[in-house]
């Protein structure tokens, strides 16, 4: 059904402007490939493009196992303090607040140390079990959980 008068109100498009008229010519397509080319010939113009240069590869000093192995063992000795202070019902929770920034710290040096070991290292499923654990203590302690 088609409606052309509404209440006895006209349209208020006049009848020449209500329908898109039709330029003869190119189809959008063409029109729409020509200026992109135009566009991107003046944007190679305008740019000055120079050739890639080789980068060169980092190389990281060889990470000595039993250095690892010793921040491994300082670290347990931390956390084993921690463990032992956690167990003494004679000492709060304030005063066990310092070994838990020291555990934060050096669980921080442990997170670069593993992130700078090759992934098929061997030393990098211990250092990531150590990680995650210390990670639960510190969030448990965090939460609230020994409250």
């Amino acid at each position: 059904m088609k409606i052309d008068d509404v209440q006895h109100v006209k349209h208020t498009i006049p009848p020449d402007l209500r329908k898109p008229k039709r330029s003869g010519g190119k189809k959008f397509d063409a029109v729409l490939q020509d200026n992109l080319k135009a566009i991107s010939s003046e944007r190679l113009k305008k740019a000055h493009v120079t050739e890639p240069q080789k980068a060169t590869p980092v190389i990281l000093p060889a990470i000595d196992r039993e250095e690892v192995i010793a921040r491994v063992i300082n670290f347990l000795d931390i956390m084993d303090e921690y463990a032992q202070k956690l167990g003494n019902p004679n000492i709060t929770l304030k005063e066990i607040a310092p070994l838990i920034a020291k555990i934060e710290d050096k669980n921080n040096e442990l997170k670069l140390l593993a992130e700078s070991l090759p992934p098929l290292d061997s030393m990098k499923p211990l250092l990531d079990e150590v990680l995650i654990r210390s990670s639960v203590e510190m969030i448990k302690y965090n939460r609230g959980d020994y409250m």
